[in-house]
């Protein structure tokens, strides 16, 4: 299913109201940014939420009031710094808490700015039924940035399965500092760098997407993998994956070569195309060789396996199944005429 976002977007001088299809029933993440709003609406169409921004912290209030807090996921003010006055923004502060009173979770306030100045004055009041996170100081907001540390930890939140990480190293001694009330306001807001954001890990491990990636065939398989990238990045720190990417470029080299002679020597002498190669081609002693030298690494690198730990153990099998399904597949291409 597609994903969809819709937008409410208000700056200082205009109000643009953007919708999907889907109708007004997704969840919102409300923020004030005063900076970065395209930014921020952008990588919220990726998304299955609203996404409702405003310019300055007046119309924000005024939205804020129109709108249902149930449906709210959470806040976020996205800015370079604090505003040099910050009343509005702590009574907008204050309202969303107090409008949060009814839920036994606090409701979510993420600061992202890139510098923090200020921030522990704030940190430091009752502002009601709020949980406060801010990002770590940041020179730009980029879409990473955004998705995982914005959008992200608001997500993180509220929903399940999110997989997070820790950004920061905890200490337990502040922990134990903030539980007997000697921890500074400076050290609390060091403190708050140590929570957890959302982790992007691929459903697809990278390195079995990397190992089958297509490649440019060259004129001869040395060619074809000295000009692999992605087996020139491998051979520098990691001879496994380097090993299993070169026997899938070997296979699927000499699956391209042998498709191709055979589509020549059955145009010119009329063969069948259901006909086994090992009838169309006249010598196939070398790739026949090339075969059992792929298949004995495969052996080879299976046997080495167990000194992996289980996941990559278990990935590293996986690759090497499949490289083994397509080893079979050229023998049945040379001797059956059947492709699969």
């Amino acid at each position: 299913m597609a994903k969809r976002c819709i937008l409410h977007l208000t700056t200082e001088s205009a109000c643009t109201l953007m919708t999907s299809e889907r109708g007004d029933n997704l969840k919102i993440i409300y923020v004030i940014s005063p900076t970065f709003l395209k930014s921020l609406y952008k990588e919220a169409l990726h998304y299955d939420f609203k996404l409702q921004g405003y310019g300055n912290v007046t119309n924000a209030l005024k939205g804020l009031l129109k709108t249902n807090i149930d449906d709210i996921l959470g806040f976020a003010y996205v800015n370079t710094r604090l505003p040099s006055n910050t009343q509005p923004l702590e009574f907008f502060i204050k309202t969303c808490g107090m409008l949060s009173e009814c839920y036994d979770r606090p409701k979510k306030f993420l600061f992202a700015l890139q510098d923090t100045t200020g921030l522990e004055d704030i940190f430091s009041q009752d502002f009601g039924n709020l949980e406060f996170s801010f990002l770590p100081d940041a020179d730009v907001y980029t879409d990473l940035e955004i998705n995982r540390g914005i959008f992200g930890s608001i997500l993180k939140y509220n929903y399940d399965p999110y997989r997070s990480i820790v950004v920061g190293k905890q200490s337990e001694s502040k922990l134990k500092n903030v539980e007997d009330g000697s921890m500074t306001k400076s050290d609390l807001v060091k403190l708050l760098d140590d929570f957890n954001r959302l982790e992007y890990i691929q459903p697809i491990n990278p390195y079995f997407l990397n190992v089958f990636e297509s490649f440019h065939m060259m004129d001869s398989l040395k060619r074809t993998i000295e000009d692999d990238e992605i087996y020139q990045d491998y051979e520098e720190y990691n001879k496994l994956y380097a090993t299993l990417r070169r026997v899938h470029l070997s296979i699927q080299y000499v699956q391209n070569d042998l498709n191709n002679k055979a589509a020549l020597a059955k145009m010119n002498y009329r063969i069948k195309d259901s006909a086994p190669l090992a009838k169309s081609l006249p010598s196939l002693e070398l790739y026949e060789n090339l075969l059992d030298s792929i298949n004995d690494t495969l052996e080879k690198t299976s046997n080495n396996l167990p000194e992996l730990d289980a996941s990559s153990y278990t990935l590293a099998k996986s690759i090497i199944f499949i490289l083994k399904k397509e080893l079979l597949k050229v023998h049945d291409l040379i001797y059956t005429g059947r492709s699969e």
